[in-house]
Parts: structure tokens; C-alpha cells; sequence
């Protein structure tokens, strides 16, 4: 990783908020685990998982990011490192999960390969990301709604530079690792309408989530 890269993220980690995520997938499979929080940003999903994890590891691009998780959240042992090149043994950790973060990896299949690589034999990885290219009618009906403060631009995240569907995700994790669990969340009206919110595991739901969520095991 060079000065360029760890600099882009810094500017990028400037207006980072919290991205969300249910948090009963990460418990099922962290669970009393060594973990690896993967492109952790500022440490929020690592505090909440090392509530229910044995040990938490956490490591980002951004210096930024790393030294404000330090303050903030002091016991998980962050570092400053590349996803291309984890700096960790073969078999380390029982769980990987990266929370919307490949879609920013110009190689996220080298980042899918370092996951497999630190994976304990029957480790599980989990991933969520964008799903495209419904996610882009999200962001307009976004963008369109008043309530909705942090939705400035109607524009994609210029920062997304690797899109995937869920097909295509569900191809890319396939080359390293036993799919277990597919599924989308943030269906639209899925909390009015029930057909929808039962619908997250078929095609339909996974055409129309804004988010992929995968789990998969090693």
C-alpha cells in the first residue's frame, strides 16, 4: 500500500458515517471466534462484535480511520494494512466479514483470496455490498426524500468502483469459498407489504434488496 492509496482513504474516511448491518448474522457466526473486521472504517462493527467474540482484529487503509477507532475503542487491536496483503498467518481467524467494503476493491477477487487464505478450515466469511444496479433507484427515491439528510447527490458513489448484482457476487465468492447464505435486505415497502419481506432469499427479493448480504464457508 502507498502514500496514494492510504491518502484517498484518509479524504474518503473524512465523511465516513456508520454503515448498518443485522447484527444476529455476525453473533451466529463470531461467536466466542477470532475475528477479522475487514476494512473496519472508524470500529463500530468491531465494538459490537467483540461483545459476543473471543478476540477482535480490525484493519483498514485509512491512518484516519485507525487512529480514531484507537481512541474510541480501546481493548480491539486495530491496524493500518491493505486488504491485498493481510499481515497474518495462514488459519488465523474463525470469521472474516467485510461490511461494505468490496465494492470499493479495483481486485476483489485478491481480497476474496486473502480472506480464504487467513480462514481457519471451515471459517466463515461474511460480506455485504451494494446491490447493483437496483441499488441506483434507491439512491434517487433517496435523494428525493427530505428526511433523508445524508443524500446530498443522486449521483453513485464515485468510490464504488467494483459493482456487483447479486448473480455476479454470488460468482465472484464461488471461486473461494462454499456459499451458504444469500440473501438482500432494505427491500422497498418491505415493511408494508408482506409478500416482499418473506421475499429475501428468492430471485425476486435478491433482484430488489439494496444490499447483498453473503455468508460463506471455507
Amino acid at each position: 500500500m502507498n502514500f496514494t492509496e492510504t491518502e484517498k482513504w484518509d479524504n474518503y474516511a473524512k465523511n465516513l458515517g456508520k454503515t448498518s448491518f443485522p447484527m444476529e448474522i455476525m453473533e451466529k457466526y463470531c461467536e466466542k471466534g477470532v475475528v477479522l473486521d475487514l476494512g473496519c472504517g472508524k470500529g463500530y462493527h468491531a465494538d459490537h462484535v467483540r461483545k459476543f467474540a473471543a478476540e477482535v482484529y480490525a484493519i483498514d487503509p485509512s491512518k484516519l480511520c485507525i487512529k480514531e477507532a484507537k481512541k474510541q475503542f480501546p481493548g480491539i487491536r486495530f491496524m493500518v494494512g491493505s486488504a491485498y496483503e493481510l499481515p497474518f498467518n495462514q488459519e488465523t481467524f474463525d470469521c472474516v466479514y467485510a461490511i461494505d467494503v468490496i465494492e470499493h476493491l479495483d481486485e476483489p477477487e485478491k481480497m476474496l483470496g486473502e480472506a480464504r487464505r487467513v480462514l481457519k478450515e471451515g471459517g466463515h466469511l461474511i460480506l455485504q455490498t451494494p446491490n447493483y444496479p437496483i441499488k441506483r433507484l434507491y439512491d434517487l427515491l433517496n435523494y428525493m426524500r427530505p428526511s433523508v439528510k445524508w443524500r446530498r447527490d443522486w449521483r453513485d458513489d464515485p468510490t464504488h468502483v467494483s459493482k456487483f448484482s447479486f448473480s455476479s457476487l454470488e460468482k465472484s465468492i464461488g471461486k473461494f469459498f462454499t456459499i451458504k447464505d444469500i440473501f438482500s435486505r432494505n427491500i422497498l415497502l418491505e415493511n408494508r407489504v408482506a409478500f416482499l419481506k418473506a421475499s429475501k432469499r428468492n430471485k425476486f427479493g435478491l433482484l430488489m434488496g439494496q444490499k447483498t448480504i453473503v455468508v460463506a464457508k471455507k
